[in-house]
């Protein structure tokens, strides 16, 4: 948490940036960006059911064997 909050403050302060992305797919991260740091979930995307658009053989489904949490997408406000 600190390395993270640390992180946002020196993009805050000496770069000048308003805005933090991140995505996470483990709980307690996501706690972290979402409860400690009053970030916003924008979406939650599941990895076994995400669906690559290719050029050369149409769809994929890369991630199809994944199991576990679902990727979710945090916007934090610096």
């Amino acid at each position: 948490m600190k390395l993270s909050t640390h992180l946002c403050n020196y993009a805050r302060d000496q770069r000048g940036f308003q805005y933090a992305f991140v995505q996470t797919t483990h709980p307690a991260t996501r706690n972290i960006f979402v409860k400690k740091m009053n970030g916003e979930e924008k979406t939650i995307v599941d990895p076994a059911t995400w669906i690559w658009k290719k050029k050369d053989d149409g769809l994929s489904c890369p991630f199809k064997d994944y199991v576990g949490e679902p990727t979710v997408n945090v916007l934090i406000k610096l």
